[in-house]
């Protein structure tokens, strides 16, 4: 997928920006953030089986929908229609398959809804062992579907299945002789060579020690979600370990854009999300080995230098905070480029290279970069003072290189952190995922919805943060008088 610009990504960036600045004004520590009062009420089972079912079947119908959209791209190349899971082509202008995209947006809103109604229904209550049962139920369904998807949205997961059957070292300098058999359907859509696989050095032995005796492509593709899997349910035991309210767990375990992004289409990202939860949760016990485990996360892609120092926002000492801070960014740069060496570095240019026409438009390249700005101020202030803003974690998507919805991610390990908006920022995702996609055609609905999301986001959240402010006032004179 190229850069994207244009309108439709100035607005994208214009609101979160908005978003993003509003939230400072209310930024505090953490310290209490999240109190549920104790003793809590017992969930009501019905109310959660609904949740669950709508937010499952949400995602159902978006895999359905997705599946049926592949299908209807004309016109359709033999090669497309023969790969072992069938892409959705948005490299050219093949939209016979655009009234599919207002079902899309139907599901990712019947499952915001559900993600909604799991958040109301849990929230400030003890869920029991039927509740666990009804969510584990949801999570095997929804994980079924994702893991064994015919289609995809994107040809990413292809890409990794190139890079490690060429080899661990041959990612980054891949030779000039086309894959033999089925493997050959990764030269058509790359290339031969391929092209270098932009991933640090640890994703790279990751994916290969993997996929290095899978007898066929869709087993090879099979094994990298089921990989982003495992990092789904690594990331639910940090958030446990993390003592993450169980309401935020389910909204998290149930997230069908975690779902469709990282396990469906099988995107890294979420890999280098778990590193850096799980050195969070392991920085009590071992700080060197949280310091080598959120180093990894700059291992699978390197703009988490910024984000995995994170891990250690809440040391209750800021000369601790920066060591481990400090620790990590350097282990990270040793495993990046000592494993990867020169082969690494040649594969960050010329993917720069690529997304450099982005340049071209400077209204977007100054929205990002100010975003970025906002990210990085954010991690800064976490390290120096452990100060959150609510609103942050949305400002997390401009380390990507693009505005695509799977950087959406990158937000998650500050929402942990910050807390407080944590579960309202997950259940944004599947809604801001799907406004952000470039697999379907525009439709007057998603236009519409893109408009009227751009414009009252930002006020919907200065008035939810000024009604939080008067609540924690009144709160806080009742309990001096």
């Amino acid at each position: 997928m190229g850069p994207r610009s244009g309108a439709p990504v100035i607005l994208a960036l214009s609101s979160l920006l908005c978003v993003a600045i509003t939230g400072i004004f209310f930024a505090k520590s953490p310290a209490a953030s999240d109190r549920i009062p104790s003793p809590l009420k017992a969930v009501n089972d019905v109310w959660v089986t609904l949740a669950a079912a709508a937010t499952t079947g949400g995602f159902a119908l978006w895999v359905a929908a997705v599946v049926a959209a592949a299908h209807a791209q004309r016109p359709l190349p033999g090669w497309l229609a023969q790969l072992p899971i069938i892409v959705i082509d948005d490299r050219a202008p093949r939209y016979g398959h655009a009234p599919f995209g207002t079902v899309i947006g139907g599901a990712a809103l019947l499952s915001t809804l559900g993600l909604a109604g799991l958040y109301f229904s849990m929230r400030g209550r003890r869920p029991g062992m039927r509740t666990q049962t009804i969510l584990g139920t949801a999570f095997v369904a929804t994980a079924g579907l994702a893991l064994f998807s015919p289609a995809l949205t994107s040809f990413d997961l292809y890409a990794y299945a190139g890079a490690s059957h060429a080899g661990i070292t041959a990612g980054y300098h891949p030779i000039g002789v086309p894959f033999t058999g089925e493997w050959a359907a990764i030269n058509t859509i790359y290339g031969t060579p391929i092209v270098p696989s932009p991933y640090g050095p640890v994703w790279l032995l990751v994916s290969y020690l993997l996929t290095a005796w899978a007898p066929t492509l869709w087993s090879a593709l099979t094994l990298l979600r089921a990989l982003e899997l495992a990092a789904l349910l690594a990331c639910i035991g940090a958030l446990r370990a993390l003592r993450v309210p169980a309401h935020a767990i389910a909204v998290f375990a149930l997230n069908p854009a975690l779902h469709a992004n990282f396990v469906t289409d099988g995107h890294n990202d979420l890999l280098a999300v778990a590193f850096v939860l799980a050195a969070a949760a392991l920085r009590e016990r071992s700080l060197p080995l949280a310091i080598f485990v959120a180093a990894c996360a700059a291992g699978i892609k390197l703009p988490f230098l910024a984000i995995a120092p994170l891990a250690f926002a809440l040391e209750p000492s800021v000369m601790r905070r920066f060591a481990a801070a400090g620790a990590t960014v350097a282990v990270g740069l040793v495993l990046s480029f000592s494993l990867g060496a020169a082969g690494y570095t040649s594969a960050l240019v010329q993917t720069a290279s690529i997304y450099r026409a982005t340049l071209a438009d400077p209204t977007v390249d100054a929205l990002r970069f100010a975003l970025l700005a906002l990210a990085l101020g954010a991690v800064a202030a976490a390290l120096c003072a452990r100060r959150f803003g609510p609103t942050m974690s949305w400002a997390f998507v401009a380390f990507g290189t693009s505005l695509f919805g799977w950087y959406l991610a990158w937000g998650i390990p500050y929402a942990v952190t910050e807390r407080r908006w944590l579960s309202t920022y997950l259940i944004s995702l599947p809604l801001l995922s799907f406004l952000l996609t470039t697999a379907f055609a525009p439709t007057i609905a998603a236009n519409i919805a893109f408009r009227l999301a751009t414009l009252l986001a930002p006020i919907a959240v200065l008035f939810a943060l000024r009604h939080e402010r008067d609540v924690r006032l009144r709160y806080g004179r009742a309990a001096g008088s």
